[in-house]
């Protein structure tokens, strides 16, 4: 599994958890990219070092948590 891990999901209607799950990427560029070709509300990119959520457009509001 690559270091960034992808979820996308409706704001109203996640799955849930790893129901959410897109793929795995190496770079968090990558992973954005495929976020962005998604038709969810939101997306949370997950780096699996540093063991926390570093990019999320939770409720429309896109935030860089790094």
């Amino acid at each position: 599994m690559e270091r960034y891990m992808l979820f996308r999901f409706d704001t109203y209607y996640p799955s849930g958890g790893m129901n959410d799950f897109i793929g795995s990427y190496d770079t968090i560029e990558a992973a954005y990219a495929n976020a962005m070709r998604g038709h969810t509300d939101n997306y949370h990119i997950y780096d699996t070092v540093a063991n926390k959520i570093v990019r999320t457009n939770w409720d429309g509001e896109y935030e860089i948590l790094v």
